[in-house]
């Protein structure tokens, strides 16, 4: 059994705590992300300073330690994990991972945004979200859901990971325009998005900040339940 082989072996043992590790064993990520392996963890590195490691407590502690990380990161571990990296803790956002149990037909008629639109897409979220991470090479994967109104982008929804190949899929780069909140578009799109891609995967997942209640209601009722 190859390396490769042996990851997805381990991560289909939950595909929805592991939807971002399986997405991202795609050819379309090759020579972006570097594994670590052991015999009861897995994690990744991905470029920019990416980690990404759901393995609960002292298999996943003894798999970071033993990495070469980068002076600076962005880290996705389980709670009782943050502690074995060897770097001061700035800020902690707990999440709740959530995946698509039973999907709820979109109720509005989105554009699909593809690489032209990934200027008009980076200057929405700069209005919309600030703090989110875009990467426009994910449009070449699987084009976003949008709303507009008045020919403007109101609400986007999209991937941050997408392989029908591994057939997982992660809702990532979710936005309303501020002047649009308040009236359920998010989850709108997001439902669009959903539908759009329900019949290529088996997985769909995603994170949401753990204080953030209205997010994780609007989810809930467009299919999605707490999974971890």
């Amino acid at each position: 059994m190859d390396e490769r082989a042996r990851i997805e072996g381990f991560l289909r043992g939950d595909p929805a705590l592991h939807a971002y590790e399986l997405g991202d064993l795609d050819p379309f990520y090759e020579g972006r992300i570097a594994w670590a392996v052991a015999e009861d963890a897995v994690a990744l590195l991905f470029e920019g300073g990416t980690l990404v490691c759901m393995v609960p407590g002292e298999p996943a502690r003894s798999l970071i330690r033993a990495m070469t990380l980068p002076d600076r990161l962005y880290a996705h571990v389980r709670e009782g994990v943050v502690d074995a990296l060897p770097h001061r803790v700035g800020r902690r956002i707990p999440s709740v991972r959530m995946r698509l149990a039973t999907p709820v037909r979109g109720s509005v008629a989105t554009e699909a945004l593809g690489p032209p639109s990934a200027d008009e897409l980076s200057a929405f979220y700069a209005e919309a979200y600030p703090d989110n991470f875009f990467d426009p090479r994910m449009l070449q994967a699987e084009p976003y859901a949008g709303l507009r109104e008045g020919g403007r982008l109101v609400a986007v929804a999209g991937l941050h990971v997408w392989s029908p190949a591994h057939r997982v899929a992660a809702i990532g780069n979710v936005a309303v325009h501020p002047d649009a909140r308040g009236r359920g578009l998010g989850g709108s799109v997001t439902a669009a998005l959903c539908e759009r891609i329900a019949n290529r995967v088996d997985t769909v997942a995603l994170n949401v900040h753990a204080d953030n209640v209205a997010a994780r209601r609007a989810y809930a009722r467009i299919g999605f339940v707490e999974h971890a």
